[in-house]
Order: C-alpha cells, then structure tokens, then sequence
C-alpha cells in the first residue's frame, strides 16, 4: 500500500511539474512576442497595408507561435486559450477590426488556422513525414501500422497502432499515444497523398472546414 501510494504521488508530482513547466513557457512566449507587437500596433501600424501588416504579423508573431508548437498538444483550455488571444491580437492587428470583434470570422478572411488546430497540422505532418521516411528515426520508431492477422476492412484503411496510457493528465500527450490517434482520425485520401506539399494542402483544407464547424477548438 505504501509503495502504491509513493507511485501515485510522484506521478501527481511529474504531472505539476509539467504544468508549471509549459505554464512558464507559455507566459515567457506571450511576453516575448506580446512587447514588440504593441510597439508595431500603435506606431507603425497605421502605415501599413493589409499585406505588409500580414507580413509583420508572420515575421514577428506567427513564427514564434508555431514554434515546437506540437509540445502543446493536450495542454489545458485555459493555457491554450491564452495563446489564442495572442492570435487573434494578430488577426486583428492585419484586418484593423475592433477588439470586440468576433473573431472566427476574422480569421476566415485570412485563412487562419486557430492555435488549436495548428498543433494538430504540426503533429500530422510529424507523422506523414516519418511514415515516408522524411523524418528523424526515434519518430519512426514509435509508429507502427496495425498487424492483424484477419483479412479485415480496417487492414485496408493503413491505421496505426494506439497504444493505451496510465494518466490521462499527461500520458495521453506522448507523441506514441496523440500521433496514431490523429493520424487514424484524419481521411484516407489525405493520409496517401504522394508528396509532404500536397498533404499539407489537403490537410489545412480540411482543418479549416473542421474549424469553420465546430468552432475554435480542435481537441
């Protein structure tokens, strides 16, 4: 009983400490890129057009946001929701709406994918480029096709292996157990595409008509 309890209590410990740790991240990100974006905002802005603002947007904001976004998958709303705000700070730092501004619509004219959704496309296109031998080995290695030995119709469709996890807070998070449930989940005919150009093409399209459905959130 008291090893039971030992274990259980340093899994509680490991999964605040991997809180705090992307919580640090997150709040060290937001400063970073929310500090120079005021200054562009209220001195240059007004100089600039639709496109040249976008390009800002890109170099200063969009960049840092999308940088080792895949560690973010499965972080808690409330810290997710923190860099979407910064996204849709951009958004409408490019289109010149108001702060109270929906902003799905928003980000439809510009064909942005939400933060969410974003972590996603980073995560499929991990997978497809270690399924096709683009990527680094230890992702390899921790993908599988499933095996079965019957002749079934899911043999047909090329799903992966999901292993199962012990912890929900963070287990479900590990790229063997998040990757092969994404993968499964997205179309076949996107999965198969022939070259990393075309999937990242047919996958934003579907990710953004996921969006345009069911909202900000993707997980």
């Amino acid at each position: 009983m008291k090893i039971y309890f030992a274990k259980t209590r340093a899994r509680l410990c490991s999964s605040q400490k991997f809180e705090v740790f992307f919580g640090i991240k997150i709040c060290t990100s937001l400063q970073i890129v929310r500090l120079p974006f005021y200054k562009l905002r209220f001195r240059i802005r007004k100089y600039l057009n639709k496109e040249s603002a976008a390009t800002v947007v890109h170099a200063f904001m969009t960049s840092k946001l999308d940088y080792c976004n895949s560690l973010f998958y499965g972080l808690p709303n409330y810290q997710m929701r923190k860099l979407q705000l910064l996204q849709n700070m951009a958004a409408r730092f490019v289109t010149g709406d108001r702060k109270f501004d929906h902003i799905s619509p928003l980000l439809v004219k510009l064909h942005w994918l939400p933060i969410s959704y974003r972590v996603a496309f980073k995560l499929l296109l991990l997978v497809f480029k270690a399924l096709n031998g683009l990527g680094p080995r230890y992702l390899v290695e921790l993908l599988q096709y499933q095996n079965l030995s019957r002749t079934l119709r899911s043999n047909s469709l090329e799903l992966l292996w999901q292993q199962k996890s012990n912890t929900k807070t963070y287990g479900d998070r590990a790229f063997s157990i998040c990757a092969p449930r994404l993968w499964n989940s997205t179309p076949l005919d996107i999965r198969k595409s022939n070259s990393v150009s075309t999937f990242k093409k047919q996958l934003k399209t579907y990710l953004f008509r996921k969006f345009i459905n069911n909202g900000l959130i993707y997980y």
